[in-house]
C-alpha cells in the first residue's frame, strides 16, 4: 500500500478530523512515520476515531494523546491532539490513572467534571507485539449532573485516590516565577511534612547523594534539548527506609523558545526495582554455578557425562570422556552411538 493510502486507512473517521490527522507530519513526533507504526496503535486508533462516544488512547514512551471528536469537546484544554498527555492542563487525573495502567498492565478508572457533568472515564491496557503494554485505551460515559460545589469536592478526592492508588504525586514548577507546587500525596511519597516549602532544591535534597548529579544532568538535559524527562533515584523514606522514585516530565516554552514550565508525576518504583535486582542476581549465580561446573569437568581426572533427558539422547561430556569414546571435541555425545558401536548403557 502506497504512503497515501496507509494514511488514509489509519486516520479513517468524521472528514474534519481525519483531515486534520493526515495534514500532520507525524514523523517529527515521537511517533514516527505513520508507516512504522504498530499494528496494536493503528488498530486502536481506527476504533477510537470511527466511535460517536467520547475515546481516545495514549501510546508511547511520551505518552502521546490521540482522541475523537465526542472526546475533544470534554477535555480541560483545546489544541490536544498528538500532545503529550502531561501537557494538558487541568487533567491530573488522567495521567495518574494511565502511568498505573502502564506500570501494572491492569484496567483502572477515573471520574472528571466538565461543564458541570461527572464523566466517568475507563482506562485499559493495550498490549504491543512484544507482550508490553504499549499504550493505554480511554473511554468516557456521563454519569450525572452533580452540584458544582459537589463536583468539585468529588473530582478532588478521585485524583487524591487514583495518586494513592498509583502511589504517585503530581508536582509543577513555574520557571518563570521559581514557583513550586507538589500535590498532598507527592508529600507522602517523599516522607516530607507538610510545613515544607515546594522548592528545587528541597526536592534535590530528599535524593540520594549518589545520585543527585546523575538527577541533575537529566534536568537540565531535559530543559535544554527539549527532551521529556524520565529518571530514577533513591530516597530516605522516613518509615520505609530506602525507596526508588521514578519522575517524568514535561517541559513547556515561550514562543522564543525559552524554558517557561514544567510539570510532571512521580511514582514509588521500589517494588519493580528490588525485583529487577533480585533477577539480575539470580542470572549471575546462575553464570557462576555453570562457570564452576565447566571448571571442574575439565579439570576433574576422568571421564564424565551430564544428560538432557531420560533417554539420554543429548549429552555433555567433558575431555576426557570424548577421548574414551573417540569423539571430537564439542560434539554432544549420545546414548545410542559412540566410535565403538552399540549402545552405551547410560541408564
Amino acid at each position: 500500500m502506497s504512503l497515501q493510502g496507509t494514511t488514509q486507512a489509519v486516520f479513517a473517521g468524521p472528514a474534519p478530523l481525519a483531515a486534520l490527522l493526515r495534514s500532520r507530519d507525524w514523523s517529527q513526533t515521537s511517533l514516527g512515520d505513520v508507516t512504522t507504526w504498530p499494528p496494536a496503535l493503528k488498530t486502536t486508533l481506527g476504533i477510537v476515531l470511527s466511535a460517536k462516544t467520547p475515546m481516545a488512547c495514549v501510546w508511547g514512551c511520551d505518552r502521546v494523546l490521540l482522541h475523537n471528536l465526542a472526546c475533544a469537546t470534554l477535555l480541560p484544554a483545546v489544541n490536544t491532539q498528538g500532545q503529550p498527555l502531561t501537557a494538558i492542563d487541568g487533567w491530573g487525573t488522567a495521567v495518574s490513572a494511565t502511568e498505573q495502567v502502564f506500570a501494572t498492565g491492569r484496567s483502572q478508572s477515573f471520574d472528571f467534571i466538565q461543564d458541570a457533568v461527572l464523566y466517568h472515564w475507563a482506562c485499559s491496557p493495550i498490549w504491543d507485539e512484544a507482550g508490553q503494554v504499549g499504550g493505554v485505551f480511554i473511554t468516557g460515559q456521563a454519569t450525572h449532573c452533580p452540584s458544582t460545589e459537589g463536583a468539585l469536592r468529588k473530582s478532588e478526592e478521585q485524583l487524591r485516590l487514583a495518586q494513592q492508588g498509583a502511589e504517585a504525586g503530581l508536582w509543577d514548577w513555574d520557571m518563570v516565577a521559581n514557583d513550586v507546587t507538589w500535590s498532598e500525596e507527592y508529600y507522602h511519597l517523599y516522607g516530607l511534612p507538610l510545613t515544607v516549602k515546594p522548592s528545587y532544591d528541597n526536592w534535590l535534597a530528599c535524593i540520594s547523594p549518589l545520585d543527585r548529579p546523575h538527577v541533575e544532568q537529566k534536568v537540565r538535559e531535559a530543559i535544554e534539548r527539549g527532551k521529556n524527562l524520565k529518571t530514577s533515584f533513591r530516597i530516605a523514606h522516613p518509615q520505609d527506609g530506602r525507596r526508588w522514585i521514578m519522575v517524568r516530565g514535561q517541559t513547556f516554552y515561550d514562543a522564543a523558545g525559552n524554558p517557561i514550565r514544567m510539570t510532571g508525576i512521580a511514582i514509588n518504583v521500589t517494588e519493580q526495582k528490588r525485583f529487577e535486582q533480585a533477577l539480575i542476581g539470580s542470572e549471575a549465580i546462575a553464570r557462576t554455578q555453570a562457570e564452576e561446573l565447566a571448571a571442574l569437568m575439565e579439570t576433574a581426572p576422568a571421564a564424565i557425562w551430564i544428560a538432557h533427558d531420560v533417554e539420554c539422547r543429548q549429552m555433555t561430556a567433558n575431555r576426557m570422556a570424548h577421548q574414551l569414546m573417540q569423539a571430537e571435541p564439542g560434539s554432544l555425545p549420545a546414548g545410542t552411538s559412540w566410535a565403538g558401536g552399540g549402545k552405551l548403557p547410560f541408564k
